[in-house]
């Protein structure tokens, strides 16, 4: 079953434990789907399910580990993938927009 990577432009709901924080991110979904579409389904169900609220979704690409082989933080977000069949990685923005975090899932 092919990975895939999905980028989302996200902001918190109300109900985000970061709404005080964050104004906005960019969810990183390495997800293993059966088709582009399965995929892209499965990582909005999930960044629902995290109380984001999707702006915006790149197309995604279809990755391999070889490719992560220079970033020992993308290779962990694959290895993770590999295990539980996705993984989320979420970097933000701050509401003063002078700081950034990432939160991975």
């Amino acid at each position: 079953m092919p990975m895939f990577l999905i980028k989302v432009e996200v902001k918190p709901t109300d109900r985000n434990s970061q709404l005080e924080f964050v104004d906005k991110a960019t969810a990183h979904c390495f997800v293993f789907g059966d088709s582009e579409a399965a995929a892209l389904n499965k990582a909005l169900f999930c960044v629902f399910r995290d109380e984001w609220e999707t702006m915006n979704s790149t197309p995604s690409i279809e990755i391999v580990e070889e490719g992560t082989v220079n970033s020992d933080f993308w290779q962990t977000q694959f290895a993770k993938a590999k295990q539980y069949s996705m993984a989320t990685v979420y970097v933000g923005q701050s509401r003063d927009g002078q700081t950034g975090a990432c939160q991975q899932l």
